[in-house]
Order: structure tokens, then sequence, then C-alpha cells
């Protein structure tokens, strides 16, 4: 089996036992934990050909029998695969509660230091940015603006 699209829940369930309240997976034929593995940010899962798959994908195909376009892990943990943290999303879904990027220099999500040394807050919506402000005083100033768009606009995955 090449793609995961190709593994049933059925077939899934006669290699992995899965504990949804914890997250953690188990091989049927040992019984044994499979460990958290490599240091990348998600847990992979090696199956069937030897391939690696994400396990919040298995998680959910284990669960809801089905595998998932799109997910979102809700408290923005990449390796917290309890399937109470798990839900459906599109891309810009599973983009708006991703952390912040690593060359924001305010420390704040959607604002940036102007030239004119006042603070600016935007956010972007289906790929469009709209301004929310650009003479703030602060950065928190401009934080506060973001975070009161971001709750209307992303309501539950608005990061929290």
């Amino acid at each position: 089996m090449a793609k995961l699209e190709d593994w049933t829940q059925e077939e899934l369930k006669k290699v992995l036992r899965y504990e949804p309240e914890t997250g953690r997976f188990f091989k049927v034929a040992t019984g044994k934990e499979i460990g958290p593995g490599n240091k990348s940010r998600y847990l992979t899962i090696r199956i069937g050909d030897n391939k690696p798959y994400y396990a919040h994908r298995l998680a959910w195909l284990y669960v809801h029998g089905v595998v998932p376009y799109q997910l979102d892990h809700i408290n923005g943990i990449p390796r917290d695969n309890r399937i109470t943290n798990l839900r459906l999303c599109s891309h810009s879904q599973n983009m708006i509660n991703r952390e912040r990027q690593a060359n924001n220099k305010t420390g704040y999500r959607g604002v940036r230091l102007r030239d004119t040394g006042k603070y600016e807050a935007a956010i972007c919506l289906n790929g469009k940015k709209y301004y929310l402000g650009s003479n703030y005083a602060t950065a928190l100033e401009a934080a506060e603006a973001y975070k009161k768009a971001s709750d209307e606009v992303y309501a539950e995955f608005a990061r929290k």
C-alpha cells in the first residue's frame, strides 16, 4: 500500500491499536507502544510497506473510518494526537491556527513596526489582507486590535 488512502479502518486496526483519550499508538503484533520516533514536529508511524504516515491522520482513520484531507491540532501541539485535539479543516483554516512566524519581530501575530515608529495591525482572510490600523503607539495595542478581529473572523480557528 503506497498511500494512506489505500488503507481501510479494518486493515489499520489489524496492525495498530489507538487510544483516542491519550493519542497513543501500539503495535497489535507486539503490544508495544510506538514511541516518539523522529524529531520532526509531527509523529510519523511506519506500517505496512514501512512507509511513514502522520499519526494524526492515522488516528482520524482509526476512529472515523475515513482518511482526512487536512486536520488541525486544536491546541497547536503537533504531537498531541488525542482525537479531541483533532478537527477537520481547510488549508487556510489550518494556517490560521499556526504559531507566530519565526521572523516576526514584534512578538505578536498580525503586527509590524512601520518606518514611522508606529505599529500596524493586519489580518488575512481568503488570501486578502485587511488593515486594522497603522497608527498604534505600542505593539500591544495593535495586537489587541488583531486579537479582536481574529476572534470575529476566524471564530473557533482563532489562535488562543
